[in-house]
């Protein structure tokens, strides 16, 4: 089952106050849950979309099943390379992975004309 919900932020405007609506939560004007999801306000996530390039998309997913692995930081010191002129090469490096394609179904993206920008 999909437990987060990631929009754009670049049209998001927050509301006044604290409140609880029936599809979720505000806090300070930030949305933190949206029908049972957490929100997710992401820039990467485009608002030119459509045949009016004014359409947002809504990526819905399982986070649980995109695996993200990284290592812990690595420091090595090179004494010999340059040694003829007194110098050490400092290598600091780590390892990282994300596998967001194991299970492509539990992402959707909502996207149509329900989410262009509101002409009001």
């Amino acid at each position: 089952m999909a437990d987060v919900a990631a929009v754009c932020d670049g049209r998001y405007e927050p509301k006044q106050g604290s409140q609880t609506q029936a599809v979720g939560t505000q806090n300070q004007g930030f949305v933190t849950s949206f029908g049972g999801l957490r929100v997710v306000l992401d820039p990467n996530i485009g608002t030119t979309y459509g045949a009016g390039t004014n359409e947002d998309d809504i990526d819905i997913v399982r986070s649980s099943d995109l695996i993200r692995m990284e290592s812990e930081l690595r420091q090595v010191a090179f004494d010999q390379v340059l040694s003829s002129t007194l110098t050490i090469r400092l290598q600091v490096f780590a390892y990282s992975a994300f596998v967001p394609g194991r299970y492509p179904s539990t992402i959707t993206i909502v996207s149509d004309t329900g989410l262009a920008t509101p002409s009001w």
